[in-house]
């Protein structure tokens, strides 16, 4: 890994825990951006129930219509 790469070439303590530290990043990042992803799709999914569900709605109110007094 990364860590053991800069502990050949001598970069010493520091850059060891700036490697280490990135290495958190990334991974705080990894789990952020598929967290991400799947409410996105899950929000699509959402978005296309509801609309079919609206247009039934919709339709069902246009076939009875003549039903319909004010």
């Amino acid at each position: 890994m990364i860590c053991g790469y800069r502990r050949e070439i001598g970069l010493g303590k520091a850059a060891e825990r700036q490697g280490i530290l990135m290495e958190r990043v990334y991974k705080a990042m990894k789990s952020v951006g598929s967290f991400n992803i799947v409410v996105g799709i899950l929000m699509i999914v959402a978005g296309i129930g509801f609309g079919v569900a609206v247009i039934a709605k919709g339709a069902n109110l246009l076939k009875r219509r003549s039903d319909l007094t004010f």
